[in-house]
């Protein structure tokens, strides 16, 4: 806030008090779209790898993996 109000005195023109509360709006309505959408695209990524890592090549090896974890989750 207080960079915004320095920028705002340096300028050579006096914008009103309503036009500086909209432009401060909107500077920061596009900073918080900006990082949301960094942050959604991060969350995808990391489930696409995700899905990859526990995506199984075949039916034998998903079945046999499904009895391994079955077997250790008995033993505990």
């Amino acid at each position: 806030m207080a960079n915004y109000d320095l920028i705002v005195s340096e300028a050579e023109c006096k914008p009103d008090i309503h036009v500086r509360k909209d432009a401060l709006h909107d500077i920061l309505s596009l900073y918080v779209r900006v990082r949301s959408f960094s942050c959604s695209k991060d969350i995808v990524q990391r489930y696409r790898i995700k899905a990859k890592q526990n995506k199984s090549k075949s039916l034998r090896k998903e079945i046999s993996r499904s009895c391994q974890e079955n077997e250790q989750q008995r033993q505990v």
